[in-house]
């Protein structure tokens, strides 16, 4: 359900490219594929052997989060997944780890940006004023 918005961020970014997409379910990959003109792939290994690739965004329920980020890690890929990251935080330092020892970049999207607080920070950036923040401490 979230893929064609990945997709489509990736298609207006500066630097990012879609290269190819990935899932299971033949029909979904082959729509999506076919909708941003990119490669398909039905098996994460298989996406994981395309040349060019340096990337990828996990989107699969978050169950299976934390096998998908230890084989993008294993095959030497950045990864960036939805959240949570994992089931437990045994999983999620296991991830972290596996990135750290890989040299690869681990990162987890947090859906925040329609909150008055972070469009008023993305505003002020926008307009050039330094960002200044503070931090609360419990009393």
């Amino acid at each position: 359900m979230i893929a064609p918005f990945h997709a489509n961020a990736l298609k207006v970014s500066n630097g990012g490219a879609l290269i190819a997409v990935c899932d299971t379910n033949r029909e979904r990959a082959d729509k999506l594929a076919a909708d941003f003109k990119v490669k398909v792939c039905y098996s994460l290994d298989d996406m994981l052997k395309i040349p060019g690739i340096d990337a990828v965004n996990i989107l699969t329920p978050n169950h299976l989060h934390h096998d998908a980020v230890m084989a993008c890690a294993h095959a030497g890929k950045h990864v960036i997944t939805e959240k949570p990251p994992a089931m437990t935080l045994k999983e999620t330092d296991d991830m972290v780890a596996a990135c750290r020892k890989a040299g690869v970049k681990f990162g987890c999207t947090v859906q925040c940006r329609m909150r008055k607080a972070i469009q008023a920070m993305k505003s002020a950036l926008a307009q050039g004023r330094s960002a200044r923040f503070s931090t609360l401490t419990p009393i």
